[in-house]
Parts: C-alpha cells; structure tokens; sequence
C-alpha cells in the first residue's frame, strides 16, 4: 500500500513540482496551500479508525495566516503522526523552533530531490521504531502487572518443559520455591494420584506439537494439598519461527 503525504505549500509552483516528484517515487500526495487548511485536512481525514496520511510534509512559512510551526503544533495536539519540515530557512534558530515541535526531519528547499526522499524515508523509519517501542513498553506493563498478581499463576519453560521462571503467586499456591521448581518439570512435580491421565496426555500431545492448550486439571501443592487449575499453554516462537518456550497462565478454581 502506497504511503500517503499531505505536502503544506503555499506556493503553487514548488507545490505541483514536489507533488509530480513525491508521486514518481511512489507516493499517494495531497496538497493543502495554508496552516489552517492543513489542520482542518487532518481533523477530517483522521478518525479512530485510521488516518488518511501517513506523514506531513510541512512549508514553515506559509503566507500570512498560520505558519508551518503553528499548524504542526496543532497537527501533533492530536495525532501521533511524522512532520518533515521543508524550509528556505537556514538559519539555527529556525531549526531549534522545529527541533522543539518534533524531530522528523528539516529539508532546505534548495537541496536535491534525493535528500527530500532519503529524510522522507528516515522519518518513516524513526516513526515505525518509536511506535514499535512505546507498544513493547506497554505490553511490558501488562506483563509486569500479570506477573505480579497474587490471583495468576505463571510457569515459564524451554522448549524441553524444563522451568525457567515462576512468580510469586506460583510459589504461594505450590508451596514450592522458585529454586525448587527451576530446573525441573513442573508438570511432573504437580501432578499426583488424583491427576487424570487422559489431561497429561492431551497436554503433552499439544506441546510436542508446539500447539497451545486450554483446560482444567488437578495438581498437588508441596504438603499434599490437591488443588484445580484452569489454565491456557502458549508456545512461543522467536522471528525465525523457531519455536524457543512455552508460557503457562494458570488461575486457581478449587474453591468454584
């Protein structure tokens, strides 16, 4: 799918010129001719459901309404998007004004095309990484706040059901420690005369297949004590595809 840019240009000319240009390295452009047009462009054409372009690419002076920094801003009040500025200017104040709106790119007007695609190209790029880091660092959150539940139990393994890692609640509801429980298969350890049969096998059926698992079965704390868990089996593969661990969300249902 073509990536698509909203070129902010008041000057007709340099406006149809980029516009021909961005088009032939494989770009969808529209154009708008003043800041608030910009603005105005962007409310309308973004909505929860996705956006209608993937960058600015903003003129800084823009006749005598809302300049290039002030639509930016306004642009950036309400959606994470890249802006590249594109500017005669040259003068470090002028990019120390932008550097404080955002840090996407700032193209001299006078520069050869191929510097306005390759900051193109990098905006996108920085864009895509920061948006990959902020949803790696929430997921991270989730992962934490799971883990550091008293009421989910998870068991973390190797590709061979060995155990690698167990949090608190894991201990807790066992009474195993984490020492005692790494290093070993927990399933064997857990289960006990009461386990049926039938849900180990299912179990390991699944696993040897890489397949993820869903169900209930009975288990035994340190002491003897049975107890029920419902618990959901992922198989986890790295970017290769090659399958490297498995992660086990188990919550305790004894008392339902």
């Amino acid at each position: 799918m073509k990536k698509r840019i909203l070129l902010v240009e008041d000057d007709g000319i340099i406006a149809i010129a980029n516009r021909r240009a961005l088009e032939n390295e494989g770009y969808e452009v529209q154009v708008a001719y003043t800041g608030e047009s910009a603005v105005e462009r962007m409310q309308e054409g973004c909505t929860e459901s996705g956006c209608a372009f993937d960058l600015v690419l903003m003129d800084i002076n823009l006749g005598s309404g809302m300049d290039g920094t002030e639509a930016a801003r306004e642009i950036l009040g309400f959606l994470d998007i890249p802006v590249v500025f594109l500017s005669s200017h040259t003068e470090p104040e002028v990019v120390r004004k932008t550097e404080q709106i955002t840090s996407y790119g700032y193209v001299v007007k006078s520069s050869p095309a191929t510097v306005l695609f390759a900051s193109i190209t990098m905006a996108f790029r920085l864009h895509d990484a920061r948006m990959a880091a902020e949803k790696a660092e929430r997921r991270n959150r989730i992962l934490s706040h799971v883990a550091n539940s008293r009421n989910t139990i998870i068991i973390i393994t190797d590709r061979n059901r060995i155990t690698t890692w167990v949090n608190d609640a894991c201990e807790k509801l066992t009474g195993y420690t984490r020492e005692e429980l790494i290093g070993r298969n927990t399933g064997d350890l857990l289960q006990g005369a009461g386990t049926d049969p039938t849900v180990v096998a299912e179990i390991r059926r699944a696993m040897n297949v890489h397949q993820e698992y869903q169900g209930e079965i009975l288990n035994y704390t340190k002491n003897g004590t049975p107890y029920r868990i419902d618990m959901d089996i992922q198989p986890v593969f790295d970017e290769s595809g090659e399958h490297t661990h498995f992660v086990a969300i188990q919550r305790d249902i004894t008392s339902r």
